[in-house]
């Protein structure tokens, strides 16, 4: 008969003595994991404080940080608020916050590659140009040379 439908007065010291080991047991268990998981949490925090500092110093600057939370504030601010939440201050999800900065960065970059390619192949013409016009004798060169 399971312990919790039994009267108290029904069940025996040596039982509840017995009971009493395997809850301290499993107590103690739990606690060791518990330990074992708040390691674990502030691990992974951890991990993450360095992520956003690498994301935020390497990677990111601050003005384009800025320019992204700024838009995905006005984005909220455009969606339709709940029952309580007119007056509450809008403070921007930070994960995309990041990863529209990332796109807005990213898309900069492409636009400056691109850029310096279409430079590099101005120059490249130049260039070729160039080696062309000196690789060619001018007419009068030729002369000269023939009359040697």
């Amino acid at each position: 008969m399971p312990l919790a439908t039994r009267n108290p007065d029904d069940v025996s010291k040596e039982e509840l003595l017995e009971i009493l080991k395997k809850t301290n047991s499993r107590v103690k268990a739990l606690s060791q994991s518990r330990a074992q998981l708040s390691e674990k949490v502030k691990s992974a925090e951890d991990d993450k404080a360095r992520l956003l500092s690498l994301l935020r110093n390497e990677i990111l600057d601050e003005g384009v940080i800025a320019e992204a939370s700024e838009k995905m504030i006005k984005l909220q601010q455009k969606q339709p608020h709940g029952e309580g939440e007119e007056g509450k201050e809008i403070t921007p999800d930070e994960i995309m916050v990041l990863q529209t900065a990332w796109r807005a960065a990213d898309e900069r970059n492409q636009l400056t590659l691109q850029h310096i390619q279409n430079e590099y192949k101005v120059i490249a013409m130049q260039a070729q140009a160039e080696v062309k016009k000196f690789a060619r004798p001018s007419r009068s060169r030729r002369m000269w040379r023939l009359a040697e």
